[in-house]
């Protein structure tokens, strides 16, 4: 991959990231962006200084434009949010499992349960995931393919235990 890709990634990586950079484009997103945005810093809690400065740095890097005195997503802001959008959902949803994977973690290190046991837990665990009415949004719409952990969850093989 080119180097000024991979250079241009990180920094947008970084920046969105940052929780001052969420509350500004989250203000833009937040008022109908077809009509533009004149952003107030009392809303989002930021001093002069750290808005501004956030502000020209999402100009500088393409994610928004002001034109008369408003401000707009640019079409690679659009892109960039949404997709920071989705990956935070499915992040959500993976953070919301956590304890349920740290137990089958533990499960796979255990050697007080026989293979059955285990394999009973674990499958427990997987229902539970699975079952969770939230888990409709783990389906990526465009190729209807599970969320790629429950995909892995699914392919286990716990035989090869004990």
């Amino acid at each position: 991959m080119d180097q000024c890709i991979i250079k241009l990634r990180d920094e947008v990586l970084k920046l969105i990231m940052n929780e001052n950079t969420l509350k500004i484009l989250n203000q833009i997103i937040d008022n109908d962006d077809t009509i533009g945005n004149t952003l107030s810093i009392t809303k989002i809690n930021l001093t002069r200084k750290q808005f501004y400065t956030k502000l020209n740095e999402l100009i500088r890097k393409g994610f928004i434009k002001k034109e008369k005195g408003k401000y707009y997503l640019t079409t690679f802001g659009k892109i960039v949010c949404d997709l920071t959008s989705e990956y935070k959902n499915k992040l959500d949803l993976v953070v919301e499992d956590y304890w349920k994977l740290k137990a089958i973690d533990l499960l796979d290190i255990s050697d007080e349960l026989t293979n059955d046991e285990r394999y009973k837990i674990i499958s427990h665990l997987f229902k539970q995931i699975n079952q969770n009415k939230e888990r409709e949004k783990d389906i990526d719409q465009s190729n209807g393919k599970a969320f790629p952990y429950i995909q892995y969850l699914q392919k286990r093989d716990l035989s090869s235990k004990n």
